[in-house]
Formats: structure tokens, C-alpha cells, sequence
């Protein structure tokens, strides 16, 4: 990801002399009879450039004594000494090894110095060279408040000598970055994305240096994708500046996907162009979203900001776009887990029924066993959430964790736990409570197809509508998730002791007593009769 860093451009040079050279702006600061001056090349149009002396100087030939009336400022005591006279000597620490480079400590201390020094002259730049002219022998620094590519010193560093010349390499020229707050979400969890948009006042071709060239920027646009996995987005702040910018006392807001900033007014009087903000005012946006049902399970959900202006010409009132553009990526991912039901052989179960603490979820039309997120809550229960018919029972959209090595830049995991309330026919109830987390997948879960079909950059590259509306096929693949699935053992029930067995033979054996003994008494009673 990209980063800007705002300094302050700094130029120590020792003026000598001057010459007798025709500036295009000339900015006169001393005496008409002081003899040195500094010239800047390249100057940004609408630039304020500040010009400090910090030492005095005398010369003589190619000699040169510098001098103080008043001790060293502190934030530079470690790279000059001053003696009881008043002469100024440089310290080690001013140079890196053997040349005159001045190094980035000093480069440092003379920004902190500057930032409360008082400047003998200061001048706006009209885009042609600048120089600061008619000054007394010394040593200079000079300052100005647009960046450069890398945000350090941007201006060449030069030694002494008659008419220093330096060329500000730094042109200013816009660009924007994206931040995220983090790199995971749940779904239904509100996502905080930050632009910043470094700006100019004038602008020209790349390497271009003919003020001619340069065009006045009087109007910003800030754009986002905003794909369809980003729900109810709303602008929550915008400064220019480090000032609040509003519009009829309320925050502007994404209007086709675009926020339009007016950057210079037109006067029909004048015919001119008016910048409405300091050059190099940074413009910062900072918008929320939620992340909606159509998110990527474990691949990158890619949405992209884009800065681009508008230029105007002194008697046109009509803002022509500018042909470049700027752009910037942000990433967010979400994941999924599972949980297995299998028997004492590791065999899978099917036929239970699991709680599920911690998150709000819905059942995936026609995926068995396949729930999505649809919200976070730690107090919600949801209850008798059925496995597939191989015992696999799988939550969707489940932001990473720093806890389980998932995302190092997502914060905790939200906490999920499991409990069985209904076990496998012919197989005892587990007790434990188990704890799912969401897993690493080298494969996507499932994806979109049909009107929620993206590329890599959050575009939509396919659409499909019926009469009724439009459909979505969920193609799911979550074979990857089995080796990770949380286990949740059952066992078989124990077998009763059965009656019967020898109580049954005993009663035959009493049946065929009885059958006997009656027999008996009837031939008994018959010979008794007989006689």
C-alpha cells in the first residue's frame, strides 16, 4: 500500500555574490546594495516558498567566515559551535564522510528550527523561476510546504558560491491512498475505509517545466467502486486541510459513487480562476460500510478509490478534465468453519442437531448443513441447526482472528461455541461445548455467479436476470475445510440386560407337569368307577 508523508523541503546555501541576471519573479528582500541572491528552478505554481537566514557571513575572495550574533538555536547545537567571539563553526554532524552532503539529522533540525523562526521573506511562486534577491552575505534556508514522492527534501542541497541556483525537483502532483481499519470483517460488521488524497493547485504534464504548461486544478473527484459486497455506505467525514469540509452544514456523501469537490472559483469580472485551498492541501475521507452476504469466503473482497480533477483558463468558466488518474486497492477477506459428527471409528454421523452461540445465523438455501453470518452477537443462541447427511455442518462469513493465526491484522475472532442438542439415532448425547474458529482455506468457499460475479478488482463481469428477477447460484466447495473440522464424537448406547432365558424353560417344564398329573387323576377316577 501506498503512503505520503508531508515535510517541509529545506535548502541550507551560503549566498556569496550576486550577478546581474533578469529573474522572471523577483522577490527583492534587503538593501538594494546587498550583494548575494538565491534563484529556484522550477518552482511549483502557487507554491509559498519562505526564505531564513540563519548565519551571517563575510567574504574575501573564496574565503568565507560565518558568524552570530546570539548562540546557536538549540535544535542545532549538535551540528554547529559558536566561540566567545561570535564565529560559527560547523560540528561533524553536518556532512555524511568525506563530501559536502548534508545529512537527513540536519536536514531534520533545520526543519524544527525553521518551524519557529521567523522568515525574512516570503513569496508565492507564478509557476516561472524564483529569486529571492538584494541579500546580505549568509547562510540561508529556504522552505516550502508541498511533498515529494519519497516526503523527504526534495530541493538540491548546494555549497556556497555567487548566484546560488537550486531547482525544486519536486513538482507537486496528486495522488491518493486507501486504508482499512483491518483485514477482516464478519458479515454484517461495519467496515472503516480512509482516502487521502494529496492535491496540487496547478498541474502539468509529467516532467513538464514550461509554466505555460501548468493549469490551474479547480475541481476534485473522489470516486469508489463500491462493489456489491459493501451495503449502506455513508461518508462520515471529509477535511481539507485538516479542516472539516461541509456542504449546507452536512458531510457530503458518495453520489454515483462519486464525491465532487470544488477546488477554485470563477470570477466573471476578472475573468480568473480563484484556488479555494493552500497548495498541497490534503484532502481526507473517511467512509463506512457493511459488508453484505455477497462477500468472497476466504478471497479477497478488492474495492478501489480513484482521484481525478477538472482544469480552468482565465476567460473559460468551463472546467476541463484532466486526462490523468489516480488510483488506489484495498483488501478485506472473510473466512468460514465446520464442525464433523463422526462415530468411535471416525466414521461420520448424520442426524444431529447443534446450538450455536455467538453469531445471528440463516440457513444457505439449498446447501444441508450450510449456514451464513448475519450478524455478530455474543448473546445469540441459534438452536437445532441440522448437519448435511455426512454429518458436516459449516458457518460462512466469519471474520479472522489474531487468536488463532488467521489474520494478524483483523483483531479477535468472535467467539463461537457448539453444543449437541440432539445426537445421532441409536447414539448418546455429547455434554462438552465446542469451540469453533475460522479456518485457512487454500481454495475459495463459495462464490457468486450470476449478477454478483466479480473480478480480482471488484468489478462486475457477469449478469443474469429471469422474469422474476435476478438469481444467484451459490457454487460452494467446503471438502477443504474437513481435515480442520471441529471433531464431535458420539458413541453408541450400552445394550440392557434382556429377561427370559431359563424362566421360560421352567415354565414349559411346570406346563408339562400339570398336563401329566391331571392325566393321572383322570385314569384314577375311571378304574374307581369301573368297579
Amino acid at each position: 500500500m501506498k503512503k505520503k508523508i508531508f515535510s517541509i523541503l529545506l535548502i541550507a546555501v551560503m549566498v556569496l555574490a550576486s550577478v546581474g541576471t533578469a529573474f522572471a519573479q523577483t522577490v527583492e528582500v534587503g538593501a538594494a546594495t546587498d550583494p548575494a541572491s538565491v534563484t529556484i528552478e522550477n518552482p511549483a505554481k502557487g507554491e509559498t516558498y519562505k526564505i531564513y537566514k540563519l548565519f551571517d557571513a563575510t567574504v574575501s575572495g573564496d574565503k568565507v567566515a560565518y558568524s552570530s550574533t546570539s548562540d546557536i538555536p538549540e535544535a542545532l547545537e549538535d551540528f554547529f559551535a559558536r566561540d566567545t567571539l561570535g564565529n560559527v563553526t560547523p560540528k561533524d554532524a553536518i556532512k555524511e564522510g568525506e563530501g559536502t552532503k548534508m545529512t537527513d539529522d540536519l536536514k531534520a533540525a533545520l526543519a524544527t528550527w525553521a518551524a519557529s523562526a521567523e522568515p525574512v521573506k516570503t513569496a508565492v511562486s507564478n509557476g516561472e523561476t524564483l529569486a529571492f534577491t538584494n541579500l546580505p552575505y549568509g547562510y540561508y534556508v529556504v522552505t516550502t510546504t508541498h511533498k515529494g514522492d519519497d516526503g523527504t527534501t526534495a530541493i538540491t542541497v548546494t555549497n556556497a558560491k555567487a548566484d546560488v541556483t537550486v531547482v525544486d525537483k519536486n513538482f507537486n502532483r496528486p495522488d491518493i491512498t486507501k486504508d482499512v481499519d483491518q483485514r477482516s470483517y464478519s458479515i454484517g460488521e461495519t467496515i472503516t475505509y480512509t482516502g487521502t488524497a494529496t492535491t496540487t493547485n496547478y498541474i502539468a504534464a509529467e516532467n513538464e517545466t514550461d509554466p505555460e504548461a501548468k493549469k490551474q486544478v479547480v475541481e476534485y473527484t473522489i470516486s469508489d467502486t463500491l462493489p456489491e459486497f459493501l451495503t449502506n455506505v455513508r461518508v462520515e467525514s471529509i477535511t481539507i486541510g485538516g479542516v472539516e469540509y461541509k456542504v449546507g452544514g452536512e458531510v457530503p456523501q458518495f453520489v454515483d459513487k462519486k464525491i465532487v469537490i470544488p477546488w477554485a472559483t470563477y470570477n466573471e469580472e476578472t475573468k480568473q480562476w480563484t484556488s479555494l485551498y493552500t497548495q498541497g492541501a490534503e484532502i481526507v475521507v473517511v467512509y463506512k460500510a457493511e459488508l453484505t452476504s455477497v462477500t468472497n469466503i476466504g478471497a479477497d473482497d478488492v474495492n478501489e478509490i480513484k482521484l481525478t480533477c477538472k482544469t480552468g483558463e482565465p476567460g473559460d468558466d468551463t472546467p476541463k478534465p484532466w486526462e490523468e488518474e489516480w488510483t488506489d486497492k484495498e483488501e478485506i477477506i472473510t473466512y468460514a468453519a465446520a464442525l464433523k459428527k463422526v462415530d468411535e471409528n471416525d466414521q461420520p454421523l448424520a442426524g444431529a442437531t447443534f446450538d450455536i452461540k455467538g453469531l445471528v445465523l440463516e440457513a444457505v438455501e439449498g446447501e444441508a448443513g450450510v449456514y451464513r453470518v448475519v450478524r455478530v452477537d455474543a448473546n445469540h443462541t441459534n438452536s437445532n441447526l441440522a448437519t448435511d447427511s455426512t454429518g458436516h455442518l459449516y458457518i460462512i462469513g466469519i471474520k479472522g482472528g489474531t487468536d488463532n493465526g488467521v489474520d494478524a491484522d483483523a483483531g479477535p475472532a468472535p467467539v463461537i461455541t457448539a453444543t449437541e442438542n440432539t445426537a445421532p439415532a441409536g447414539y448418546n448425547k455429547v455434554a462438552t461445548e465446542f469451540t469453533l474458529k475460522p479456518q485457512v482455506m487454500e481454495k475459495q468457499l463459495y462464490e457468486t455467479s450470476g449478477s454478483r460475479k466479480y473480478d480480482s478488482d471488484g468489478n462486475v463481469i457477469s449478469e443474469t436476470s429471469t422474469a422474476t428477477g435476478t438469481t444467484e447460484t451459490i457454487v460452494k466447495n467446503l471438502s477443504e475445510l474437513d481435515a480442520q473440522a471441529v471433531k464431535v464424537e458420539n458413541k453408541k448406547g450400552v445394550e440392557m440386560p434382556e429377561t427370559g432365558g431359563m424362566g421360560t424353560t421352567i415354565i414349559y417344564i411346570l406346563g408339562a407337569a400339570l398336563v401329566i398329573g391331571a392325566g393321572v387323576v383322570l385314569v384314577s377316577r375311571k378304574r374307581s368307577n369301573d368297579r
